[in-house]
């Protein structure tokens, strides 16, 4: 291979992996968006804690049509955040027994969140 087919090939793989995090960017603020208006139900907080890393770890169970769900995710695309402020709010508005309201995908739901709306994450990947 000679040096214009490598930074070709270069150029190529730079291009996919562009197109693949604008198709994950725009996927985030899609699902960020849709979430807001999907159906809700009352879930209650079974866990909340902070792990060994330092990022909060919150649980809550919930019921949709008398089957119950568990999950951990609070916002779309949002998991494991280090941030000191966002740990604390996290796991002081979270706290075991805490009731909640929990958005879920009525086309799959035990996908649920208990923050919805964008995150900001979607605009910086697209």
């Amino acid at each position: 291979m000679n040096t214009n087919q490598q930074k070709d090939s270069a150029f190529l793989l730079i291009c996919v992996f562009a197109v693949g995090v604008s198709c994950y960017g725009a996927w985030l603020f899609f699902t960020a968006y849709q979430s807001a208006n999907w159906p809700t139900t009352q879930g209650k907080i079974v866990n909340s804690e902070r792990k060994a890393d330092g990022t909060p770890f919150t649980r809550y169970s919930y019921i949709v049509k008398d089957k119950k769900y568990s999950s951990d995710l609070i916002k779309v695309g949002i998991r494991n955040q280090q941030d000191n402020n966002t740990t604390y709010r996290i796991l002081t508005s979270y706290q075991v027994g805490t009731k909640v309201t929990v958005f879920y995908d009525p086309n799959n739901p035990s996908t649920g969140y208990i923050e919805v709306g964008d995150t900001g994450l979607g605009t910086a990947f697209i």
